[in-house]
């Protein structure tokens, strides 16, 4: 896939299914980059679009990433499978905070 690393996107605040994502009604528009990026297989993808909203190791982040900054550092999650992702913002205990619909 070829996602870009720096941008701008549509952020849901804790959203829980990709389809608040694809049309987000309520969202906060940002300026990103990608500090970090997550594969996932097709099995993972699926169980992680179900349910956005419960802990998962690898939106855990050496340094938490401040939903506070002027630019969203976020992690880059996808399969190769799929045309698309999610940028995701994590809070301190590996939840998304915010996170966006992104095309690959």
């Amino acid at each position: 896939m070829n996602f870009s690393k720096v941008g701008q996107a549509a952020f849901v605040f804790q959203p829980e299914r990709l389809d608040e994502l694809m049309h987000p009604k309520d969202f906060l528009l940002k300026k990103y980059v990608v500090v970090k990026e997550v594969e996932l297989n097709n099995l993972e993808w699926d169980n992680f679009v179900d349910d956005l909203q419960i802990e998962r190791d690898f939106l855990e982040m050496r340094e938490y990433q401040s939903m506070y900054l002027d630019v969203f550092e976020c992690i880059l999650i996808y399969t190769p499978n799929i045309p698309h992702g999610i940028l995701a913002v994590a809070d301190e205990d590996g939840l998304i905070e915010y996170a966006a619909y992104c095309l690959g």
